[in-house]
């Protein structure tokens, strides 16, 4: 069995658990916010983005499709992220297509950890998608620090 230390499952954890804001506030000081920022399965809004502004990796945030999808933050954080100029068909000011050449490109060459740690990211985005890591699991793992919490089997009767 491969032991891994608590700083590559805090990233993993980062990129892939569905934090709340609570949560967020919560372990911000043991969470990587470089990871987070690539994080797909947070609700993000503007409050979100505004109560973490200095944490941010806003080039993750600009790379993030579940981030693009839920808001233009270059409207909100003009002294962060340039607004995406159109290279489209479109032809506008910027550009929020999905499929627009500057956004594709953006979009789909996304920083994340499972290209280096594909099985583990597997594991715990499988984990974190069936409920098995829930919010008592994620307290036990930044209270102790301990990979164990994580990636230990529990059985309730």
């Amino acid at each position: 069995m491969n032991h891994y230390s608590f700083e590559i499952l805090n990233k993993l954890v980062s990129e892939i658990y569905p934090f709340t804001i609570e949560e967020l506030k919560a372990y911000q000081d043991q969470l990587d916010f470089r990871w987070v920022s690539r994080n797909k399965n947070i609700h993000w809004s503007v409050p979100v983005l505004r109560e973490f502004y200095t944490k941010w990796d806003w080039e993750g945030l600009e790379e993030n499709l579940s981030v693009f999808k839920s808001l233009t933050i270059g409207l909100f954080f003009p002294d962060k992220v340039e607004l995406p100029l159109c290279s489209c068909s479109r032809r506008e000011d910027f550009c929020e297509d999905l499929y627009c050449s500057i956004n594709a490109n953006k979009l789909a060459f996304a920083k994340s950890l499972e290209s280096t740690y594909p099985d583990l990211y597997i594991k715990i985005m499988m984990m974190c998608d069936s409920g098995f890591i829930d919010k008592e699991m994620i307290k036990a793992f930044y209270r102790t620090q301990n990979p164990d919490s994580i990636l230990q089997f529990r059985v309730s009767l």
